[in-house]
């Protein structure tokens, strides 16, 4: 693995370091969007695209989140304690009270501060449910739930990108037939059908966005998003098969068959932001063609 991922490392009693901070910082991924797209099909796809994006990167937010926020929540609560006592925890003075408090807090720091704020506490996350069994479990899930996400999230842009660019009516691009698609296994549903499609359609200087498509990061995050969801992260032949030529998966090939993939913020970053900005690569790309190809 390269410098900026992380070591596999050793499972105890079932649990993992789970690595939060090295979720962190997230790619800047709008460098690669363009403000302005030529085309319509092209600026539609890429708002759907931005907005996926973000969700994906909201996700890795949690756990920082929620244990700043906690902390929070719990001094403006004492404080409100101090101002109002006698006043009911649970009733909405006390709760109104507490969380203006809070707010006010949060909007009078400044982003130095907050990130401050928010980096303390994604380690103190990391140091407590990277050892408490019941929560490693589940935010565990929360890493896994980021690959499934970014993959839909790239398998989403390839197709929505084509629908629009059928939608747009470009003379130099035309839809597939069903007989088409059955006899070409085109389609949006595998990393194959997506790059299949975009041959088949794009069938003329194409030699850019056949490139761009080809990225064995694009395979890296579907096969790890399939053994997540197809066999619960218990590495499997389909898996060896699709891995063995990928020096990004070599550690996870190295386990053998039958063992469990567990991941870390480090796997996430180094699985998740290059297909990515892969996806704004496409788009700028198929602008360009369809400029060229009017």
């Amino acid at each position: 693995m390269t410098s900026h991922t992380c070591a596999l490392l050793v499972v105890t009693f079932g649990m993992h370091n789970l690595e939060f901070a090295k979720l962190f910082p997230i790619l800047k991924w709008g460098d690669n969007a363009q403000s302005n797209y030529m085309s319509t099909a092209c600026s539609d796809a890429a708002r759907s695209y931005r907005a996926n994006v973000r969700r994906v990167h909201s996700l890795g937010l949690i756990p920082g989140h929620a244990f700043l926020d906690g902390e929070g929540w719990k001094d403006a609560c004492n404080k409100t304690e101090s101002e109002m006592p006698g006043v009911d925890p649970n009733s909405e003075p006390f709760s109104s009270r507490a969380g203006k408090l809070f707010n006010d807090w949060w909007r009078a720091s400044d982003q130095p501060e907050k990130e401050r704020h928010f980096k303390e506490a994604t380690g103190n996350a990391d140091a407590m449910w990277s050892r408490t069994s019941l929560m490693n479990e589940a935010l565990h899930g929360l890493l896994q739930t980021i690959i499934i996400q970014a993959w839909s999230t790239f398998e989403l842009l390839a197709e929505d990108l084509y629908k629009n660019v059928i939608r747009c009516g470009f003379s130099s691009v035309s839809s597939y037939t069903d007989k088409e698609r059955k006899q070409n296994r085109l389609g949006f549903r595998s990393r194959e059908r997506i790059r299949k499609t975009y041959a088949f359609i794009f069938k003329i200087d194409n030699s850019n966005i056949k490139s761009i498509l080809s990225s064995n990061f694009i395979d890296a995050l579907a096969l790890v998003r399939n053994v997540l969801v197809h066999t619960g992260g218990i590495i499997d032949d389909d898996f060896l098969t699709g891995a063995k030529t990928i020096p990004q998966l070599s550690d996870f090939y190295n386990l053998g068959i039958g063992k469990e993939i567990f991941l870390t913020g480090g796997w996430i970053r180094a699985l998740v932001d290059p297909p990515i900005a892969i996806g704004f690569e496409l788009l700028n790309s198929v602008d360009d063609w369809l400029f060229a190809h009017p």
